[in-house]
């Protein structure tokens, strides 16, 4: 599936990886059987475990590989990058794509790669099948067993990422799943979604940003409900408070996820991310301290050449290149 066009993507090296993540995938790339025996042939050598993995060209038999399109298939996680538009699909192994140690690791790899690629301008976030993310909380006894001294979730990955991050929410958002949302810049839902952050029934609270962004996000009233009794909010609901910012019907979803990604992804790539940069962390500072930072970063602006591109766009009345300079 494409979701993007225009520049390609140029890999400046493999991203940063610990030992046994590494360890890891090169016992899967090295291996003689399994899901990516058959790949070999047609992935692009690249230094490093993940790299070597990672990079496969989408190709029709009898045809050259597309140079705009990449992508990246682990376990719990598949990435396509297709020009400046990456899509990041959740494969939890059911139908249900619940959260685990595992993905998480996967989740890390795959936007440590965004992060090291040049190209991307906006990621958008969606679950395989018929369901977003039903979340788990066996994922904190994964990581306790596995001796992490830190719960680090799907989220904090996915925050980590300088440039805007879509959710297309194809179906059920329920505890570390909607969390995962929250994460994300935008939420676009189908109309039959359901939203619930429902770890209160399992003897649990949320742990991966949502007691903070939920409450940030709808209010503190309504993310303390949401919260506190694990209820379950319909789409619209969810529209009306706040938590997501537009509903489509299903059919349409992925083809309304790929025109926002495409409107986004048109704008000016430094632009983008001081524009996130403002928002996010205004949102832990005073009034005068936000209009500061926004103040700082738009003098900033003022010295590179997409903004010199636009304002000479607007005189001559086309259609501005921005090439994040």
């Amino acid at each position: 599936m494409g979701w993007g066009g225009g520049d390609g993507l140029a890999v400046r090296g493999p991203p940063p990886a610990c030992d046994s993540r590494a360890s890891r995938l090169r016992r899967i790339f090295d291996s003689t059987s399994g899901p990516f025996a058959r790949e070999r042939a047609n992935l692009r050598l690249v230094s490093g475990p993940i790299a070597r993995l990672a990079v496969l060209q989408s190709a029709n038999p009898g045809s050259e590989a597309d140079p705009h399109f990449h992508a990246m298939q682990l376990p719990h996680i598949s990435l396509e990058i297709d020009g400046p538009i990456a899509l990041l699909t959740l494969k939890g192994g059911d139908e249900s794509n619940r959260v685990s140690a595992a993905m998480c690791e996967d989740l890390a790899a795959a936007v440590e790669w965004i992060r090291d690629a040049e190209g991307v301008r906006v990621v958008a976030v969606t679950g395989e099948g018929a369901v977003f993310s039903e979340g788990t909380e066996e994922v904190v006894k994964e990581m306790r067993e596995a001796g992490e001294e830190e719960i680090v979730g799907g989220s904090r990955h996915i925050a980590r990422l300088p440039m805007p991050v879509v959710a297309a929410i194809n179906g059920d958002a329920c505890g570390v799943g909607l969390e995962l949302a929250l994460a994300c810049d935008l939420r676009i839902a189908s109309d039959e979604a359901t939203f619930a952050m429902d770890q209160i029934q399992h003897g649990m609270m949320p742990w991966d940003g949502g007691t903070q962004r939920l409450p940030r996000l709808v209010g503190r009233g309504r993310g303390a409900a949401m919260v506190l009794t694990g209820m379950t909010v319909g789409a619209e609901e969810a529209l009306g408070m706040g938590l997501i910012h537009a509903v489509y019907p299903k059919a349409s979803l992925e083809d309304e996820a790929l025109s926002l990604a495409r409107k986004i992804s048109g704008h000016a790539p430094i632009a983008l991310e001081y524009a996130k940069e403002t928002i996010n962390k205004g949102m832990d500072m005073t009034l005068d301290q936000g209009l500061r930072l926004e103040q700082d970063l738009t003098v900033i602006l003022q010295s590179t050449s997409d903004r010199a591109e636009g304002i000479r766009s607007f005189l001559e009345r086309r259609k501005p290149e921005f090439h994040g300079e």
